[in-house]
C-alpha cells in the first residue's frame, strides 16, 4: 500500500484529497501545435523553445515547485518537438500542495529564447492535477490548450503524457547470483547495495569461486526504504579487498516497488571514474545477475492515551512524563515518541497517536521516560516489551500494559502502567510480520471481519491485556462416555477402567519415561489435526500439573480422566506418589496462577524463537552442526571469556560481536541476529547472558548427561564459589535452560527444586543434591 504520512497538515475529507499518494509524477512533453509570438500569425518565424513547468503554483514560490525542459526545441514553423523530454516531480507530502480551492494546480508554460539572453513567454495554462497523484494514473496522455495572457485568441496546444508512481514504505530485497565477465586477476570480491546519496549500506560476504566467474549464493541484502530515500537510484559497488573495481547507477527503486513479480535482470558494471579517466571510454569490469524484490509495509497506529500511578507518590512535581514505542526489524529500527506531558500528576494524558509502517517487526518496545524540571535531565521511569501479533490478528486493540523498573536495589518493581489503543491495516493477502519464518502470522481475512465488528460494534474497554494469546482452551473432560454425567461426584462412572486408562497414558507417553510433556502432547495434537499453539500446549499441562515438574504423570492423568468434571475450581488430583512436596510460602505471588491462560505471549514468543535457532544449530544441514565437542568447546572460551578482567566477578554479558565470536558465528548473519534478539536481557544497552545461551543449548546437543549440565549450572551461576546454589541463581539457571522469561513460571519451578532436594543445608542447596533433582525431573535442568 502507498504510505500514508500523518505529521501533514489536516486533510479534508473531499473524494480528490482521500487519492492523494507520495510518488513521482512525472510529465512527458511531446510536441506542440499553432505556436506564435503574439500579434504574430501562426507561420512563425525561426523559435527556440522550452517548456517550463510549476507544481503547487497557486501557492508561495517557496513552497511550490518549478522545473523546465533542458533542451531547446528549434523549429522555423508553428510546430515544435521535444523528443519525448520527461520532467518529474517527486512529491513526499501531496497534501500540502493543496491551494486556497481545495486542489493541487500545476502551470504549464512555454518560452521562447530567440537570443542568449532574451526570453518571451508565449503561452501558459494552469491545469488541476490532484486526480493524477493515484496509484491507478498511468501514461495518462492529454492536448493542453495554451494562451498568451493577453491574446485569448490564440490556439496553441502542447501535448503531455502524465505518469505517476506511487512510493512505499518497506524492505528492498536485492538476492545476488552470479558475477560474470569479470578480470580472472581480481581476489576477494564483494558487493555492498546503497543509495545514490548515502545512508544504509549492506555488504554482501566475498564471493564464491575464481576466474571470470564468481558466486553469491543467492545472499540477500536489504535496505530499509520511507520517505526520506524512495526518490533515491540505487548504487551497487563491487570491491576487491578494499579496492573499487566497479560500479552500477542509474536503477530507480519505485518500478520495483509496484512490480509483483521481479524477473532475475543481468546488471552491467563499469569501471570508477578514477579509472575510466585514462581511458578513451568506459571498460566494462563486470556483470551481476540479480532479482530485486519489494516487501510493503503495513501501517501501525500507536495511540498513547495516558498513564496511571507512573511511579506513585515517588514523582509528583516538576515532573514531565513522555513515552517511546521502539520496533526493530532486520533493516530498521523504528521509534516514535509522545510531547512531555507537563501538568504535575502521576496520571497523565498524552491522547497522541504514534505511526510506524512496519514489515518483519514483531515486537513493540514501551519505553517512559521523564524529564525532571529541577535536575533538568531525563531518566527511565518504566519499560514494557509486548508482542505484536495479536494486532497483526486482529486488527484493532485496546490494553494496559504494566511498566517495570529496577529500583536501587536491583529489583524490578512495578512503575505503573499506561493505556494504549493500537490499530493496523496492511496490504491484501500479505501476513504479518513478513519474513519471519519462526513466527506466526496473519494475513487480513481474519483481521478485516474483527476490525470491521469493532467499528460497528464500539464497547468500552476495560484493558485487556493483549500481551496474552487469549484463545479459548476446551477445559471439560478430553474423554466422553457413552452414559449421561450424574449430578454428584460420587455416582459418576467415567466408562473406562483403570487399565484402559493406564493404556491410553501409555499411548500418550511416547518415550515412556512415566510422564506426557509438552512434545508429546503436541505430537499427538498436531497428527489429529488440531493446530495447537504453544501456549495452550502449555496450559492443558499445567492444568493437571499439581507437583509443577513441567509434565503430566500417571495418577495426575488418571485423576483427570475418572473425575466427574475436571475443569472445577476445586479439582485436585490427590498427592502423587512421586511429587516432591510442595514448596510453602504465604507471601508467593505466583499463587492463584494455576491453570491460568495469562502466559505472557512475548515469552512464549521468544521460546520458540530460541528453540527453532537452537534446533537448526544442531541439525546436520548446518554448515558447522553443534555437537559435544564443539559445545564443551565453546563453554570453555565463554568461562575464559567471563574471567578476563580479575579484578571484578565474572562478566557473563556480551554483546552481539562478542557472542558471534565466541560460537563461531557471523554477526551479519539473520539467524546469529535473530539468536541475539531472542536472549537479549536488556534492551537499551543491548546484551545477551552467554550463560543462558549455553545452558538452553545442552537440551538439544545430544550426549550431554545431566551430570555434565549440573556441572554447568554451577560453573555458570554459583557466582561466590560457596558450593550452594540460592533461590535466585536456581531461577536465573532455570531462565536458560527453560528457554523463557516469565518469572512466576520459572520462580514456581525454582522453589519446586529447593523443596524436592528437601535440603538441610541453609539457603540453597549442593551439587548432589541438583543431580538427585536432575535425574528425578530431567526437563527441569
Amino acid at each position: 500500500m502507498p504510505f500514508e504520512d500523518d505529521t501533514s497538515k489536516p486533510v479534508d475529507t473531499n473524494d480528490i484529497v482521500q487519492l492523494l499518494h507520495p510518488g513521482r509524477l512525472s510529465i512527458e512533453c511531446i510536441e506542440a501545435v499553432n505556436v506564435a509570438r503574439k500579434d504574430q500569425a501562426t507561420a512563425a518565424t525561426y523559435l527556440r523553445s522550452y517548456l517550463l513547468f510549476q507544481f503547487g503554483c497557486d501557492l508561495n514560490s517557496k513552497t511550490s515547485i518549478i522545473k523546465w525542459t533542458d533542451q531547446l526545441s528549434e523549429s522555423r514553423t508553428s510546430k515544435l518537438n521535444f523528443f519525448s523530454e520527461v520532467v518529474s516531480f517527486d512529491i513526499n507530502d501531496p497534501v500540502s500542495y493543496i491551494g486556497n480551492n481545495n486542489d493541487i494546480m500545476l502551470k504549464v508554460e512555454l518560452w521562447d529564447s530567440p537570443e542568449e539572453d532574451s526570453e518571451v513567454l508565449l503561452a501558459e495554462a494552469v491545469l488541476s492535477v490532484a486526480t493524477f497523484l493515484s496509484s491507478d494514473n498511468k501514461n495518462l496522455e492529454e492536448w493542453i490548450s495554451i494562451k498568451h495572457p493577453e491574446d485569448a485568441s490564440s490556439n496553441c496546444k502542447v501535448r503531455l503524457k502524465f505518469n505517476f508512481q506511487p512510493a512505499m514504505y518497506g524492505m528492498l530485497l536485492a538476492k545476488l547470483f552470479s558475477l560474470s565477465k569479470i578480470h580472472p586477476n581480481y581476489k576477494d570480491i564483494h558487493a555492498t547495495l546503497s543509495l545514490k546519496y548515502g545512508g544504509q549500506i549492506a555488504r554482501s560476504k566475498t564471493a564464491r569461486g575464481d576466474g571470470e566467474t564468481r558466486y553469491f549464493g543467492e545472499e540477500e541484502l536489504i535496505l530499509w526504504i520511507d520517505k526520506t530515500n524512495w526518490f533515491e537510484d540505487l548504487l551497487i559497488v563491487l570491491c576487491s579487498g578494499s579496492n573499487v573495481i566497479g560500479v552500477h547507477e542509474g536503477t530507480s527503486i519505485l518500478p520495483i516497488m509496484t512490480e509483483l513479480n521481479n524477473e532475475r535482470e543481468n546488471l552491467a558494471f563499469h569501471s570508477p571514474a578514477e579509472v575510466s579517466r585514462s581511458l578513451s571510454k568506459p571498460t566494462q569490469s563486470g556483470e551481476l545477475q540479480v532479482k530485486f524484490d519489494f516487501l510493503r509495509a503495513g501501517l501501525l497506529r500507536v495511540k498513547i492515551l495516558e498513564g496511571k500511578n507512573l511511579r506513585g507518590d515517588d514523582f509528583q512535581s516538576q515532573v514531565e512524563p513522555y513515552v517511546v514505542v521502539k520496533s526493530e526489524g532486520k533493516a530498521s529500527v523504528l521509534m516514535e515518541k509522545t510531547l512531555p506531558w507537563k501538568v504535575t500528576s502521576s496520571d497523565p494524558k498524552w491522547n497522541e497517536v504514534l505511526t510506524m509502517m512496519v514489515v518483519d517487526h514483531y515486537m513493540l518496545q514501551l519505553i517512559c521516560l521523564y524529564r525532571d524540571g529541577f535536575a533538568n535531565s531525563e531518566d527511565l521511569l518504566g519499560e514494557a516489551e509486548l508482542s505484536l501479533l495479536p494486532v497483526y490478528k486482529t486488527g484493532i486493540i485496546d490494553t494496559w500494559v504494566e511498566l517495570k523498573y529496577k529500583n536501587e536495589f536491583g529489583t524490578t518493581v512495578n512503575a505503573g502502567k499506561i493505556h494504549l489503543f493500537l490499530d493496523f491495516t496492511g496490504e491484501h493477502g500479505t501476513a504479518f510480520p513478513q519474513r519471519q519464518s519462526t513466527i506466526a502470522s496473519y494475513d487480513d481475512k481474519e483481521r478485516l471481519n474483527k476490525r470491521t465488528i469493532a467499528l460497528e460494534e464500539p464497547t468500552e474497554t476495560n484493558g485487556t491485556d493483549i500481551m496474552l494469546s487469549r484463545r479459548k482452551i476446551q477445559t471439560s473432560p478430553v474423554i466422553e462416555t457413552k452414559e449421561k454425567m450424574s449430578s454428584t461426584p460420587s455416582d459418576y462412572d467415567c466408562g473406562f477402567s483403570n487399565e484402559e486408562i493406564r493404556t491410553a497414558f501409555d499411548f500418550l507417553d511416547l518415550d515412556k519415561n512415566g510422564f506426557i510433556g509438552a512434545a508429546e502432547l503436541r505430537h499427538i495434537l498436531v497428527g489429529m489435526g488440531e493446530m495447537v499453539t504453544d501456549e495452550e500446549i502449555d496450559m492443558m499441562i499445567s492444568m493437571l500439573d499439581f507437583n509443577g515438574d513441567g509434565q503430566v504423570n500417571a495418577d495426575e492423568f488418571m485423576a483427570m480422566v475418572s473425575d466427574f468434571d475436571p475443569s472445577r475450581d476445586d479439582f485436585e488430583p490427590g498427592k502423587s506418589i512421586i511429587s516432591p512436596p510442595h514448596y510453602n510460602n504465604e507471601n508467593d505471588d505466583n499463587k492463584g496462577e494455576k491453570g491460568s491462560a495469562d502466559v505472557e505471549d512475548a515469552d512464549l514468543l521468544k521460546r520458540d524463537v530460541k528453540r527453532k535457532l537452537f534446533s537448526a544449530m544442531v541439525s546436520s544441514k548446518s554448515e558447522i552442526p553443534y555437537r559435544r565437542e564443539r559445545f564443551f568447546k565453546v563453554a570453555k572460551d565463554v568461562i575464559s571469556f567471563s574471567e578476563v578482567d580479575q579484578g571484578s566477578s565474572r562478566q557473563w554479558r556480551a554483546n552481539i560481536q562478542d557472542m558471534a565470536n565466541l560460537f563461531s558465528l557471523s554477526a551479519e548473519a539473520v539467524e546469529t541476529q535473530d539468536l541475539f534478539r531472542a536472549f537479549t536481557t536488556n534492551h537499551i544497552n543491548k546484551i545477551v547472558d552467554l550463560r543462558h545461551i549455553l545452558m538452553g543449548l545442552t537440551n538439544f546437543v545430544s550426549g550431554i548427561t545431566n551430570d555434565e549440565k549440573c556441572s554447568l549450572a554451577f560453573e555458570f551461576y554459583d557466582e561466590r564459589k560457596s558450593g550452594l546454589l540460592t533461590l535466585d541463581e536456581i531461577e536465573q539457571l532455570l531462565v536458560g535452560s527453560h528457554l523463557h522469561q516469565s518469572r512466576s513460571a520459572v520462580l514456581r519451578k525454582a522453589k519446586m527444586v529447593m523443596s524436592s532436594a528437601d535440603a538441610h543445608y541453609a539457603g540453597g542447596i549442593r551439587f548432589e543434591q541438583l543431580k538427585e533433582v536432575a535425574t528425578k525431573f530431567p526437563n527441569l535442568v
